[in-house]
This record gives structure tokens, sequence and C-alpha cells, in this order.
């Protein structure tokens, strides 16, 4: 394994396990290196002894905590690593401004970059360019579409026996391109801005190269040809391998990885989406939702409950239990219950624990009490607690598993109103735990009391359009939120009803809600039909929506200033996430 696959390796572990505390000894020999060795290897890479590197990681986790405001900053602070008067001290050096300053901020900057390869200067910057028109010689690549393009950086001055000029004053740009209208062949166009006025030279095919948000990178331009290549194939990997993961960054796929040449530098632009300016703070649904899995995995043989939990995170009861409940099947209440009993089990097994501290320090009047506990829960005795799993649904994965069962597409929407009775209220203690997606699908299948009691029947009113054809009634559904009398606390729930007719009126206990029109995402299943399998595919659309798709979104989202919601017509359900573009 060569030094760039160390170093890919090391930048993974590091990613993977940048939660926890990392220490230069266990990442070390997770790399297979010895201590002084990886030391060395880390400081000459990123230019940075691997506990101040972790440092700097760990205070923009923290920063991006500090953003959402979620927590308390003794708790923020303590649990990336830093007591609380260090934290201050630390995170003002860092970032030249006081925690209580960053507080919703949006952008924290991007860890260090590397300032040197092969003794040549490295600088980056971010630009908004606009599309640039090359005239370029297509040189086709000798191994076709196994081409590695990141070790195929600067190609045509690792092969230069070319028509290419190399040695033109002017600046160059260089561009793999899938010739489909001529060879169907890839290859490397490289050459200068076209002049609109001239035709296209003999040999050369004329290419707009899209504009967009580019992170730039330069590096000094190499005495020959050789080393030109060599530094770019290196900038190449230390960007997409490196800088890429490690400050959180996602290209855009739709745009152009480009490279440009002068007389002084060679170039990179890499197109982004996400993590333009620095590393963007993290949508906070799809975070908050993993990070509550963590805390109480980490915490569960400590006295804990629901309310605790939501307290931590500085959010309401209504929050933290709706979304535990729509992501995962189970109740927050009960997910504590059933892992504190599996965990407790496991560790008796591993005499980690005694059967006296069982009683004694984690809650249970006797023995038989947890054993009684235990069967009633799992339904068997504790020593095979080994057949039960209490894992709990990992919601990337599930995406990559069921993304593909949705369709997406942009719709302009008008402005509208829709009739809603609540089905979920957080006022209401005993609907906590209800689940959304089931109540959701009852209600639409069924029809709400009230437009029955108002002599209509939903959705399943069938009202005579002119051409004879009966259509079902359009129900909208979304969450909610009402602000108390006394204008600080807000009221969470979850309200479902009919599109409003124009001079409709409205029936005891229910309101009406506005949607503001704009551009929206829109989100179905691949069926024809949603009616037979409602509830799973309300969850499915919410589990890969909510908490991944917008997660790695929301730049794109419009989340402030308006609100999602779903609507059911024609036997389909639909989610519509509002988006600026």
């Amino acid at each position: 394994m060569d030094e760039k696959q160390n170093v890919e390796k090391i930048v993974k572990y590091i990613m993977d396990n940048k939660f926890r505390k990392l220490t230069q000894a266990e990442t070390a020999k997770a790399s297979g290196y010895s201590v002084s060795a990886f030391g060395n290897l880390f400081s000459r890479y990123f230019e940075l002894p691997f506990a101040k590197f972790i440092k700097k990681l760990n205070l923009r986790q923290a920063a991006m905590e500090v953003a959402r405001e979620y927590e308390t900053l003794d708790i923020i602070g303590k649990r990336n690593g830093f007591q609380s008067k260090t934290f201050y001290n630390a995170f003002r050096q860092e970032f030249g401004m006081t925690p209580g300053q960053f507080h919703g901020k949006m952008l924290i900057p991007d860890m260090p970059c590397k300032t040197n390869l092969n003794q040549c200067k490295i600088t980056m910057a971010y630009e908004t360019v606009g599309d640039v028109m090359i005239d370029g010689y297509p040189v086709r690549v000798q191994n076709g579409e196994k081409t590695d393009l990141l070790d195929e950086a600067a190609y045509v001055f690792r092969h230069p026996g070319t028509q290419v000029d190399l040695k033109n004053p002017e600046k160059q740009w260089g561009i793999w391109w899938h010739d489909r209208k001529h060879s169907n062949q890839l290859c490397y166009v490289f050459g200068p801005k076209a002049r609109e006025e001239k035709e296209v030279g003999k040999n050369r095919i004329r290419l707009r190269i899209k504009g967009g948000r580019y992170a730039v990178f330069a590096i000094e331009k190499a005495g020959n040809y050789f080393d030109i290549a060599k530094n770019s194939r290196e900038l190449a990997w230390y960007v997409f391998k490196v800088w890429k993961e490690i400050n959180q960054k996602r290209m855009d796929t739709m745009g152009y990885t480009y490279e440009v040449f002068d007389e002084k530098y060679a170039y990179l632009y890499v197109p982004l989406v996400k993590g333009f300016g620095g590393i963007e703070v993290e949508n906070e649904m799809g975070h908050t939702i993993e990070k509550i899995v963590r805390y109480v995995d980490s915490h569960i043989l400590e006295e804990l409950d629901a309310g605790q939990v939501a307290a931590h995170f500085g959010r309401s009861d209504f929050y933290v239990r709706d979304r535990f409940r729509v992501c995962f099947q189970i109740s927050l209440p009960d997910y504590i219950r059933r892992k504190k009993l599996y965990v407790l089990t496991q560790k008796l097994k591993d005499r980690e624990i005694s059967r006296e501290d069982i009683t004694g320090q984690y809650g249970f009047v006797s023995w038989q009490q947890y054993c009684e506990e235990f069967r009633r829960e799992f339904g068997i005795e504790p020593e095979k607690y080994e057949t039960v799993s209490v894992e709990l649904l990992d919601l990337k994965e599930y995406f990559s598993d069921n993304i593909s069962q949705l369709k997406m597409s942009i719709q302009v929407l008008e402005d509208f109103e829709f009739m809603a009775a609540d089905i979920k209220s957080g006022e209401k203690k005993e609907e906590l735990d209800f689940d959304v997606p089931g109540l959701a699908a009852f209600w639409i299948l069924q029809g709400l009391p009230q437009m029955q009691e108002n002599d209509t029947e939903m959705p399943e009113e069938e009202i005579e359009q002119e051409d004879g054809e009966k259509e079902e009634r359009e129900i909208v559904s979304l969450y909610e939120a009402v602000q108390e009398e006394n204008g600080e606390d807000r009221i969470y729930r979850y309200v479902l009803g009919p599109v409003r007719k124009e001079g409709e009126s409205i029936p005891e206990g229910m309101h009406t809600v506005s949607i503001e029109g704009g551009k929206y995402m829109v989100f179905e299943s691949v069926e024809e039909s949603d009616a037979d399998n409602l509830s799973e595919v309300i969850r499915r659309i919410v589990r890969c929506v909510d908490h991944v798709w917008i997660y790695d979104n929301w730049i794109r989202t419009d989340m402030k200033s308006r609100i999602s919601f779903m609507r059911y017509k024609n036997q389909k359900i639909y989610y519509y996430i509002p988006i600026y573009r």
C-alpha cells in the first residue's frame, strides 16, 4: 500500500470516528503504523501535528452545534473534548469570535488546506465563474473508458506527443469529454478560449464549459512537462480524497471539473453544491435524529427518559418523540427500556456487572423483577438475549436501498388553502408516541369525522365534473407550529384535511392553513397507486427525504420561509419540499 492509499485510509478512519475522542496511538494502530512513524507521516502530509489537527476538527464539529443553538455551550464544549473556559478561548482563537457571536452562522471556515506539494506552492479560493467556450484539440486516451481520471490529470503534459501546443502563452483549458457526436470515445480536450468571430480550427472542437460555484486550486507550474503532470495528479488526488472529505464538500454532478494552465500556474476547478465558502452547518433534522440515537445509546445505563433526551437537545418532547417514532417504528420510551434491558444482560454475561449491581445500581427491586421485565419485553429468558435485536435502522443505508423506489420532479404551485383537523398534538401526552404515517394513512382513507358531520365524505367523496367523471377529494397534511398566547411557547401538531374550495364553509373543529406557492421538489413512489400500502409509502418517503435527502441538499431548500407538506390525490401521495432553484 503506497503513501496515498495510507493517507486515504487515515482520513476515512478519522471521519468515521469524528464523534469519538481519537488519540494518535489508536489511529496509528488502526492505520497499521507505529506511533512515531504515524506521527511523521501525518505531520508531513497534513502540515499539522495529529493532536492539533483533531483539535481543529473538533472545534468545527462544536461550531456546527453552536450554530444550531440546541444545547448549552458547556455541554457542547465537553462533548467535543474541551472544558468550559478552554472551549471559549480555543473557539475564539480558531474562528476569531466567541461561541456566543457564532450563533446562527451557516458557514464554518474549512480545515487548513495544504500549502505545498513537491515544494510547489498551493492556493485555494472560492469563485463564481461564468460559462467558457473553448476551441480544443481532442486527445484520444490510451485506456478508453477504463482511464483513471484522477491519475491522468494534466493528460496532455503526461502524453505530449500530440498536435496540442503546450508552449502557447495564452491561458488554456483542459477537460475530460465523452465525444459522443464524433467517435463516442473518451478524450481530453485541450485548448484556448474560443474567439467567436473565428471558425473552429482543423481537428478541433468547440465546447462550452458550464459556469457555477467552484473551488479553484492553483499550484505553481513545475519546470518540465513530467513534473507538471505529476503535480496536477497529486493535487487532484488531494482535493478529491482528502480536502473534499475532511471539509464535507459535495460535488455538483451536473457541473464540470476542469483544468486551466497559464505561464505560471496549473489550476483545478471543482464544482460544488455543498460547502461553497466553507463547511456548511448540517441540516438539523437528519443530524439531530442521529445524535439522539448516539446520545441515548451512550447514556443508556443512566437514569434516562424521553423528556431528558428532549431537554438535552433543546427540542420539544413532540419533535424528539415524533421523529424517533416515524424513523424507527418504536417509541423512544420503549427503545430506552428495551435497550437498557439488553445492555444490562450483555454486560452480565460478559461479567462486567453482577446480579447485585442489577438490583443495587440499576433500579430493579429484585433479580426476579428484572427477569420478569426481560421476559415480558422480549418473550424469552435473559440467557437467550442474543436471539433478539435492539438495533435501529441505519437511515443512510435505508436511503441507498429505497431511493430508487421514489420519483422526483419539480413543480411550481400557486398559493392555496386546506381545511385542517388535528390528528396528533404536542399538548396531549398520550399522543406523543402516536405513529404519524399510520395516523395519516388511516384518516386519509377512512375520512375525517368533521367532514362527515358536515355531510361530506372524504377522501372518497365523489364530485361530478363536467365530463361526467368523478374524482377524489384532495387531502393535504403537514406539521404545524402554533404560538401560545404568552407569545413564547409553541405547540406542535400534525394536521390533515381537504383542499378548500372557493366559498366553502369550515366545519366545526377544523381551521384553515395557507400554503405558499413557488417552486417545490416533489417526491412520489414509482407505483401507480399507493392506497393499498399508504402508511409504508409515507414512511419510506419521510425516511428518505427528511432524514437523508434534505440533509444532503438543504442548501437548495427554502425551509426558512416556506413549509413542506404532503398531498394525497388520485390514490397517490406526494411530498413537497420548497426549493430555491
